[in-house]
């Protein structure tokens, strides 16, 4: 009663001369009761209390050397399969309690399934203290754009060991992903399937998968940053109308000026020949000249592969630069333009993020112009 560790069923079957075909450490058999068990094994401690008891309902090792084996702690089989029987599990485990560490099983280790798995709940853990190096994503939008979702259906008929769908799928294609984020791809081995007298069935494959909960932070990345490009272009949507909404008001002042000096020459205030003497015009002189640094809207507007921009930079000038910006404001390119007169410059986008961008004209360290450009992929 004062045992450290109780054992309801401890099984060991060794051959040291590699000469035995198969060797059991139980070999039970039970039928034709109500409730048949092959094995039960009880492991209980009822007066032990310091807290250090371990108990083992049923103990099972395979282990060897052979690089060649095939271990298996426990192999559980339904031999009735798909018969007429009311349930059949290779494994059930049960366990009554729901306190943080009653688990019906629990696996030290990664978990391989052949097949659906269903579950009521999903955690993962994410706890600070297991995080180091932690920093935000970029450009949630731009890693989005290069992966290619795609339909397809599963070839049943090659891997039937792999227990997949019959239907229509959506999703990605491992290698593809790989060369977009390769720490979503894993790669893994099926086990080899074997019957009764250990005879290979069906053998292991290799192949990749995808951790799709991965992409739930880029997806939700995604959506703030385009946000962020929806409430700026509202935002410049807004300032336009304003804009229009002033010069149409300035328009309708101009006129309603003009029909009233039309009045006044037209009436009493005339001298007969639609000449008003008090009618005072203020009168400004403004010279324009074609030697002035010009920015122009860039070609087209929005673009995807590419777009042209074009400018001029007059004589007389020292030092002149197109510089570029992202949506927060960060220099991404500049180019020093060294010939005077008119310029063009072909842009290549191939590499660039969808987004707002903002190009600025600068002479001799003054500002000229920015425009702005969307880059739609």
């Amino acid at each position: 009663t004062v045992a450290a560790v109780n054992t309801g069923v401890h099984a060991s079957a060794t051959d040291f001369t590699a000469l035995a075909t198969t060797n059991y450490g139980v070999d039970s058999y039970a039928s034709d009761a109500v409730v048949n068990y092959g094995v039960k094994g009880i492991a209980s401690n009822g007066y032990y209390n310091s807290g250090t008891s371990f108990n083992l309902g049923g103990n099972f090792e395979a282990h060897s050397t052979d690089v060649n084996s095939f271990n298996v702690g426990v192999r559980a089989v339904v031999t009735t399969a798909g018969q007429a029987v009311a349930n059949n599990f290779g494994l059930y485990a049960w366990v009554p309690g729901t306190a943080p560490t009653d688990y019906a099983g629990y696996f030290v280790g990664d978990v391989n399934i052949t097949g659906n798995g269903w579950i009521s709940a999903a955690w993962t853990a994410s706890d600070s203290m297991f995080k180091q190096n932690v920093d935000t994503i970029t450009d949630a939008i731009g890693l989005i754009n290069r992966l290619n979702p795609k339909t397809y259906y599963f070839d049943t008929l090659q891997y039937p060991q792999m227990r997949f769908e019959h239907q229509k799928q959506y999703g990605l294609i491992a290698q593809q992903v790989e060369a977009v984020c390769p720490e979503f791809i894993k790669a893994t081995r099926t086990a080899p399937e074997r019957d009764s007298l250990n005879n290979i069935i069906t053998p292991s494959i290799s192949y990749k998968g995808i951790n799709y909960t991965e992409f739930i932070p880029i997806l939700m990345r995604g959506i703030q940053q385009q946000q962020i490009q929806i409430d700026t272009l509202t935002a410049q949507n807004q300032s336009m109308r304003n804009e229009l909404t002033s010069l149409q008001n300035q328009i309708n002042n101009c006129c309603e000026i003009n029909n009233q000096r039309r009045q006044n020459i037209n009436g009493n205030g005339g001298n007969g020949s639609g000449e008003n003497n008090n009618d005072v015009v203020n009168s400004h002189t403004l010279v324009l000249s074609s030697d002035a640094a010009i920015l122009y809207q860039n070609t087209p507007n929005p673009f995807g592969t590419g777009t042209k921009i074009r400018y001029y930079i007059p004589s007389g000038t020292s030092i002149s630069q197109v510089v570029f910006f992202d949506e927060y404001g960060q220099k991404i390119k500049d180019f020093n333009v060294t010939e005077k007169g008119m310029g063009e410059l072909d842009i290549d986008a191939n590499n660039l993020a969808s987004g707002v961008y903002t190009y600025s004209l600068i002479v001799d360290q003054k500002l000229i112009d920015t425009k702005k450009m969307v880059h739609q992929k």
